[in-house]
Formats: C-alpha cells, structure tokens, sequence
C-alpha cells in the first residue's frame, strides 16, 4: 500500500525551513519504525517529485533511534 500525496503536499512542501520527526504512537512493536520507513520510502519511489520536495527542505531532524 502507498499512500498517494495530499493535493496540498505541492502547495505546502516547498515553504518549510525546517521540519523535524516526531514518534506519536503507543506501540511498542520494535519494527514499528522501520515498516513506516518502509512505506516512507516506497511513497517516495512512487512519486519522485514528493521526494523532491522533502529533499528541499534545509533543515531536517528526524531521529534514526540509534
């Protein structure tokens, strides 16, 4: 399953300085961060421009849990 881009992803994603990750859920599946890195990068071979437009943002924060 990919999840499509939101019609204001394009409107929206090349204006933020900065975006960073939070973690907002209360499972505690140890493979929980990795399958949504999965459907991340999925989404994002699925439709390059999206990528592209995270890619642009300067200043990205998002944790590995490493």
């Amino acid at each position: 399953m990919s999840i499509r881009p939101l019609e204001g992803d394009f409107t929206v994603l090349p204006r933020p300085a900065r975006l960073s990750a939070v973690r907002l859920s209360d499972d505690m599946n140890p493979g929980l961060g990795k399958r949504i890195m999965a459907m991340h990068l999925k989404k994002v071979a699925t439709y390059p421009e999206w990528g592209r437009l995270l890619d642009a943002i300067p200043d990205v924060r998002v944790s590995t849990g490493a």
